[in-house]
């Protein structure tokens, strides 16, 4: 597995475990930026980008950990998310249901799952969402109090761009609010509301690579998580334009170009 951070190890936030806001890792995104190569067969990254897959974790779905995983299971470290955690999981794209499985494997209970999109909350429920809230169909909010009266320990808001809005509504007090989408989306945030109630709103950017991709691929290696299981779509390396038009789309849960040598 590659990671897409590559921290340099010396700086100030990579001495205090914090690579993840490693100001050098931006300069070198592989395939991104810094290092060509996202799309070819082969590509050069530093050895301290290289995670060595276990036996028995397929090699074409693993990429997925460094990706939507990766950014998940921060994610559920950084609120103290564990064994008995209340979690709402508003949006399940990539990030979202790779949270709705890794919060499983974590002890969360209950998931509850919020989207707009039919296959995106029926897939959360293969994955293990106890819950499923069809957000375009009447008020969110209501169903959310009626599944969790007092709100939730933690919720994890997943888009790209976002609000807090519903958020603000549902965590319980005393509860964490997480957000990692890298949108342009500005935030209103009413400071009694938080005051008042104790709320805590983390932001979190990527994942710690030197630590968390080791543990994601042990929890894969134990049959905790099942990476194939969110890959949606498989393309050759000539259907890469169909795969950008499907993930623009919306099409997606995840998706992988696998090169087949013949």
């Amino acid at each position: 597995v590659v990671s897409w951070i590559i921290p340099c190890g010396k700086c100030y936030w990579c001495a205090r475990g914090q690579e993840n806001y490693c100001p050098y890792a931006a300069a070198r995104m592989p395939g991104v930026i810094g290092l060509n190569g996202g799309h070819a067969e082969y590509m050069t990254v530093p050895e301290t980008a290289v995670f060595p897959i276990p036996k028995g974790v397929d090699v074409h779905t693993a990429a997925v950990i460094s990706c939507a995983y990766g950014t998940a299971y921060r994610a559920l470290r950084e609120t103290g998310t564990g064994p008995g955690t209340s979690l709402v999981i508003i949006g399940v794209g990539g990030v979202g249901l790779a949270t709705v499985e890794l919060a499983g494997a974590l002890g969360a209970r209950p998931i509850v799952a919020v989207d707009v999109r039919e296959p995106a909350l029926k897939k959360a429920e293969e994955l293990g969402a106890t819950h499923t809230v069809d957000a375009s169909r009447g008020d969110p909010l209501s169903t959310l109090r009626e599944i969790l009266p007092q709100g939730a320990d933690v919720v994890y808001e997943t888009k790209p761009n976002p609000d807090l809005k519903l958020a603000l509504e549902t965590v319980k007090r005393g509860g964490t609010i997480v957000a990692t989408g890298l949108g342009t989306s500005n935030l209103e945030i009413p400071a009694s509301h938080l005051v008042m109630n104790g709320i805590k709103v983390v932001g979190n950017l990527g994942y710690k690579p030197r630590t968390d991709i080791p543990e994601l691929l042990s929890l894969a290696a134990a049959g905790k998580i099942d990476p194939r299981r969110l890959v949606s779509h498989r393309y050759k390396p000539e259907e890469i334009n169909q795969a950008y038009q499907n993930l623009r789309q919306g099409k997606h849960h995840r998706a992988t170009i696998i090169w087949s040598r013949q």
